[in-house]
């Protein structure tokens, strides 16, 4: 990911400071457990527009369809 912090703070190396992420990370942990095996890297954001652009997508693509859900 392209963010130095959260793949810190994913690795134990730094402390989440701010106590309204504190549940988002403790899903992330558990999320990561149920996997044999998971790794963090930091990827400067400019090596990482493809990968940006899919996530965009997706969560457009998400979006989407929930609101069709809500307007049935």
């Amino acid at each position: 990911m392209d963010s130095m912090l959260v793949v810190n703070q994913m690795k134990g190396i730094f402390k989440i400071k701010n106590r309204d992420l504190w549940p988002v990370h403790n899903a992330c942990i558990e999320l990561v457990h149920k996997f044999e095996k998971a790794s963090f890297d930091h990827v400067p954001r400019e090596l990482n527009k493809l990968a940006d652009e899919q996530v965009n997508k997706a969560l457009d693509e998400a979006l989407r369809a929930q609101q069709q859900e809500v307007n049935k």
